[in-house]
């Protein structure tokens, strides 16, 4: 016969790693001897993954999931704050400013959770064949929905009536607001309005006693806003 001294030695050293893997378990089970296990070549690593098994990977090393976060959750949230320029076009259906109207104006918003509240200040002219300029300050409150700002808004307003060539005189009232801006984005947005203008009792005299004292109208607008971060 031919003599396989390897083979036997393979044999020989698996037997005394398994003995060995068995003394390291039992020492870590608390034996009472005080021998130290025999340890017939294995190693640290053998006796580990004898007792405790594989290591598990990394944490590090976990595949990513893949999941891809949502566009929406990348959006910076909309803020209503800051100063603004505005200019709007609209028309009057009621005397004595019945007609086209064009005005421009600025204004400043705070923003307190959603609710905003602000001002704004301007001028417009009116096409109607009485009314010559129409200026105004309006204290505005809106309320934050994302991209949309409905608001409301009411303040003095002061007119000047041309008196068909005898002359200009003035008259004090008031002006109400509605309307709903739509942002763009971080400064520009458009802005649709109704508006209520009211003179009385004191235009009547200036205007003629057979024209109305108010008007009525709609607006379109463009709006360029200095964000801040207040």
């Amino acid at each position: 016969m031919v003599s396989r001294p390897n083979a036997k030695v393979a044999i020989l050293r698996g037997i005394l790693a398994t003995i060995s893997c068995g003394s390291a378990s039992a020492a870590e089970l608390g034996s009472t001897d005080s021998q130290p296990p025999l340890n017939y070549g294995a190693t640290s690593e053998t006796a580990e993954f004898c007792v405790t098994g594989p290591r598990a990977p990394p944490k590090d090393r976990e595949k990513p999931t893949g999941k891809k976060v949502p566009e929406c959750a990348k959006q910076e949230p909309i803020d209503w704050s800051g100063p603004y320029i505005e200019g709007m076009f609209g028309y009057n259906w009621d005397q004595p400013s019945y007609g086209g109207v064009i005005s421009a104006q600025v204004g400043d918003n705070i923003q307190v959770g959603r609710l905003v509240p602000g001002f704004s200040g301007g001028v417009e002219t009116a096409g109607g064949a009485h009314q010559v300029w129409t200026a105004f300050a309006i204290g505005r409150l809106g309320y934050d929905l994302g991209r949309f700002l409905p608001y409301v808004g009411v303040g003095p307003a002061v007119t000047n009536f041309d008196h068909a060539g005898t002359g200009v005189s003035s008259a004090i009232g008031w002006t109400a607001v509605s309307g709903v801006s739509y942002r763009l984005d971080r400064n520009w947005s458009l802005t649709a309005e109704f508006s209520h203008d009211d003179f009385s009792p004191q235009a009547q005299s200036l205007a003629g006693s057979h024209r109305k004292s108010s008007d009525n109208g709609v607006r379109l607008g463009i709006t360029f806003a200095f964000p801040s971060d207040r």
